[in-house]
């Protein structure tokens, strides 16, 4: 169940990594709608299972990395993905050439994958929370 925590991290870096190499224009499409999929996804985990949290690397609070998705990060992904989709959509036709040579499609999939970061760190989390 943590792959799921991990996906929305995953699926834009992948996708900026497709259009970077593969310049075409559908990829941010493809790579911002996958990043709602797997937003939803992971919605869906989250109110049937409640709050998840994996340890990247395995390390502790502490040391590592704590995602942590609970029911307001899940729905802020889900709503990165969404206007992710509509910016990318509408971006098909507004940008131009130059811009999409300049890697408009890589940087805006990596903006998705860290807006979705600093939704699901645990530091996040803790402050929407009011835990300490």
């Amino acid at each position: 169940m943590s792959w799921l925590v991990v996906a929305p991290l995953l699926v834009p870096l992948a996708g900026a990594l497709l259009a970077y190499f593969v310049p075409r224009p559908w990829i941010g499409v493809a790579g911002a709608a996958a990043l709602l999929a797997a937003g939803t996804l992971l919605l869906g985990a989250v109110i049937r299972h409640g709050v998840l949290v994996a340890q990247i690397g395995g390390w502790p609070a502490p040391f590592g990395i704590s995602l942590v998705a609970d029911h307001l990060s899940a729905f802020l992904i889900v709503l990165a993905g969404l206007l992710g989709v509509s910016v990318t959509a509408y971006a098909l036709v507004d940008i131009d050439r130059q811009h999409r040579q300049l890697g408009f499609d890589p940087l805006l999939q990596i903006l998705l994958g860290g807006t979705c970061a600093a939704f699901l760190t645990a530091t996040f989390s803790t402050f929407t929370c009011g835990s300490r």
